[in-house]
């Protein structure tokens, strides 16, 4: 009787339709169940962001350009376990999750010189930031290396920067000391340094010159920029290889990078890149310059810490550096520093809400891109003139107020930002910079800080690289000595 009502209802076509709605019914409530359940699901697995990789090869986003989508990712956690580094903010190092950013549009610059700006052809074996020749041209067409060099007291006086090609110098956060950027294209030594931490500054810095930058560390906010950016990224706890430790020194100058290493280093790992810079402008002739003023002596009144004098010798036709009143020397040489120019670029210096450390002090944006006023020294002659960088990927260039390009001389060049407001005590001339005739309004916009990725609730774990702590139990293995 069971059997013949089964099969007689089998039999009904009305039966047999509803059936077949209420099975494709259950069907689908099901599956989406399953589904939604793995979406939202308190117990599934988060992603692994150890895992993320910040590669050269994936980088999209320049800070400064026009308005592009940003493609936001994860950074790399800072693996815990790396042999004799320990974070003195927190025991565990955990990596910041990010959000849509949303960046200004910056519009297309309108250069206010009216004179044509150009760069003179220069022989293929002369090095575009110096002017000098070199032994060998291939050399200059190699990823330029930004290297970023501590400035503190303690760790004075630093090794390698009388070698760099250009040398810049910037403001840190906290307004009380300032940090140097050594740019290394036509030499490899064997020991720079000390190493220090990132900034903003050298987000736009470095595209400039489509180089690669050297440092060791940042907050985790500069470090989400630039797995964003299209700067080579060599972060020491990314790329070990290249950098080893000075024993017995302060934990602010004991890390050092061996630039000959890391040039192989760079071949290896597919980071080595061929780039063609356009250089500046060089003439040895002092008569090939615009009007200026005598001046044999400039202070820059940078932080106490950090408060600088070029003093120029007539013998040499260079500026001797003093910092802090006192011979800035190389300790790989025991020389003082000099530089054939010194330009001194005024420009803005934006606050941040970028937290650097874990007294609260926020990151500084100095804006790089746009124009405005410069004094550049050579030949005990100060010229006023100004700034220009119209493009985020190319060199930024200084005119005279007539907007025609002001040749260098041949030599290794300082280039000191400082504040628009800055005036720069000179002898015999008196106070230069603050005082100067305006250049013009700035045609390009000058906010280029992207918003910063926040820390969720109930987290406030921060890596500060400028207070990480380096035992002086190291691996033979990346130890060597520096005298």
């Amino acid at each position: 009787m069971k059997r013949e009502f089964s099969i007689r209802g089998w039999r009904s076509p009305v039966l047999l339709a509803a059936t077949l709605v209420l099975l494709s019914a259950m069907s689908l409530v099901g599956t989406t169940s399953c589904s939604m359940a793995g979406v939202y699901s308190s117990t599934a697995a988060p992603p692994d962001v150890s895992s993320v990789e910040i590669a050269a090869t994936e980088k999209a986003t320049t800070v400064g350009t026009t308005a592009t989508p940003v493609t936001t990712k994860p950074p790399a956690a800072i693996a815990t376990s790396e042999p004799g580094i320990a974070p003195t903010s927190s025991s565990t190092i955990k990596a910041v999750p990010t959000k849509t950013s949303t960046r200004m549009a910056t519009p297309t610059p309108k250069p206010t010189a009216t004179a044509t700006i150009m760069v003179p052809q220069r022989a293929p074996d002369v090095n575009p930031l110096t002017g000098l020749k070199v032994a060998d041209k291939n050399v200059l067409h190699r990823l330029p290396l930004f290297v970023r060099i501590g400035n503190d007291p303690q760790i004075r006086p630093q090794s390698g920067l009388s070698s760099a090609d250009l040398v810049y110098e910037d403001i840190m956060d906290g307004w009380w000391i300032t940090r140097l950027t050594g740019v290394y294209l036509s030499t490899d030594l064997q020991a720079v340094g000390p190493i220090r931490s990132a900034r903003l500054v050298n987000l736009q810095m470095v595209p400039q010159y489509q180089g690669g930058l050297v440092h060791s560390g940042a907050s985790d906010p500069i470090r989400w920029r630039l797995s964003n950016s299209t700067i080579v990224d060599l972060d020491e706890f990314f790329h070990r290889t290249p950098y080893f430790y000075k024993e017995g020194a302060d934990w602010r100058g004991r890390l050092f990078v061996d630039l000959k290493t890391l040039r192989e280093y760079l071949k290896k790992e597919g980071l080595e890149k061929d780039v063609t810079l356009a250089g500046f402008a060089f003439d040895p002739d002092k008569a090939a310059l615009p009007a200026g003023k005598a001046v044999t002596e400039l202070t820059i009144p940078y932080p106490k810490n950090s408060v600088v004098r070029f003093q120029y010798d007539p013998v040499s036709g260079l500026y001797n550096r003093f910092v802090q009143g006192e011979p800035h020397l190389d300790a790989l040489t025991n020389a003082q520093l000099t530089a054939a120019n010194v330009i001194v670029q005024f420009c803005p210096h934006e606050k941040t809400d970028i937290v650097e450390d874990s007294q609260g002090t926020t990151s500084i944006n100095i804006v790089l891109l746009g124009e405005g006023k410069a004094l550049l020294f050579r030949d005990g002659m100060a010229i006023e003139g100004r700034w220009l960088t119209d493009d985020p990927q190319q060199m930024p260039r200084f005119l005279d107020k007539q907007g025609n390009v002001i040749p260098l001389k041949p030599g290794q060049t300082w280039i000191e930002i400082v504040p628009p407001d800055y005036e720069i005590a000179t002898l015999p001339e008196g106070v230069l910079g603050g005082s100067m005739t305006d250049v013009g309004t700035p045609q390009i916009a000058a906010t280029v800080v992207q918003s910063t990725p926040v820390t969720p609730a109930g987290s406030q774990d921060y890596y500060y690289a400028d207070e990480m702590t380096i035992t002086d139990t190291v691996t033979s293995a990346v130890t060597q000595t520096v005298n």
